[in-house]
């Protein structure tokens, strides 16, 4: 295979992002992602690893632009979506959250983390049917989440259906057993 000198240069700092990125230097990750769009534009991976590489430092503004980019290249980068997603709901951008989440769901309902978050967010909107559907689905994907099934009895007690709260605060029980659990618990038998 024949490459030019962009291109090679590109793959040795993709290369040498992938490295920093992995030992956790994500400065100087972002530098050589960085690079790597600078010199080669069309460089998909480039794109999606400078979004990643932005929401793990806060730079979500920043993000949210790289993965944009990434998506003209690519319109069914299931990571893409998830990163644009996420950085959205770092934003506090719910409904362009929400937006892209579902997107992402329409290439793959198995996309297990996006459930998860449409759950808190639909949580934080108050649409607690929306949520409980949510996190229900991840746990379809993901039995056994001690973190989904608080969040489950979490929002059921939000929309005051507190026997399935303590069903599903028994269940994360089962998982981890926490003071939040049992406070949840105790919510949920105190308002029945």
């Amino acid at each position: 295979l024949n490459k030019t000198t962009a291109q090679i240069t590109a793959l040795e700092w993709y290369n040498e992002g992938v490295k920093l990125k992995s030992e956790k230097k994500y400065i100087a990750a972002y530098d050589a992602f960085k690079k790597v769009v600078s010199i080669a534009p069309s460089y998909k991976q480039g794109w999606y690893e400078l979004g990643w590489v932005c929401n793990e430092r806060g730079q979500y503004d920043e993000s949210v632009t790289a993965i944009k980019k990434l998506l003209l290249l690519d319109s069914v980068h299931q990571q893409g979506y998830f990163e644009l997603g996420y950085a959205y709901q770092k934003k506090d951008l719910k409904e362009e959250a929400i937006s892209t989440f579902n997107k992402l769901l329409a290439l793959n309902k198995n996309f297990s983390s996006a459930w998860k978050n449409l759950g808190e967010l639909y949580r934080s909107k108050s649409e607690f049917a929306k949520s409980l559907q949510s996190y229900t689905q991840y746990l379809q994907l993901k039995p056994n989440n001690y973190e989904v099934l608080y969040n489950l009895g979490y929002t059921c007690n939000m929309a005051e259906r507190y026997t399935e709260a303590i069903d599903w605060m028994a269940k994360a029980l089962l998982v981890k057993k926490t003071a939040d659990v049992y406070n949840e618990i105790g919510f949920a038998y105190f308002k029945l």
